[in-house]
């Protein structure tokens, strides 16, 4: 499917216009926005940090506080993979399917923004 043809699908459908679809997958962007402002704010230059701690040894990984983006990119990447799913199910009138992806974008964003949160002992 090329992509005019998924362009023009997005029109005809009212897939932008479903109140509840549009709100998971804004609310799953900006908790990743608030996951990306966070590193940005809390961790900017700081050098070397703590990015894994293990209850049983402690600190299990230090380096460059750089690395704590590679945790936000991977939720946008799983927030991008599940919208265009949802909307590939959205297409076929899977609604129990789209709903299930949903929950799980949302609650992949929560997680992922709570490690943060735990990496910058806030």
């Amino acid at each position: 499917m090329s992509l005019d043809k998924v362009l023009q699908n997005i029109q005809k459908s009212k897939f932008l216009k479903d109140k509840k679809i549009t709100s998971f997958i804004y609310s799953g962007l900006f908790l990743n926005i608030i996951t990306w402002l966070i590193i940005l704010i809390f961790h900017g230059r700081k050098g070397q940090i703590s990015l894994h701690y293990n209850i049983l040894s402690g600190v299990d990984s230090i380096g460059h506080w750089s690395k704590l983006f590679e945790i936000p990119l991977v939720g946008l990447a799983i927030l991008i993979i599940n919208s265009f799913l949802v909307f590939y199910f959205y297409l076929r009138r899977k609604t129990s399917l789209i709903y299930f992806l949903l929950a799980g974008l949302l609650a992949v964003q929560i997680i992922l923004l709570i490690s943060i949160l735990l990496i910058s002992n806030l």
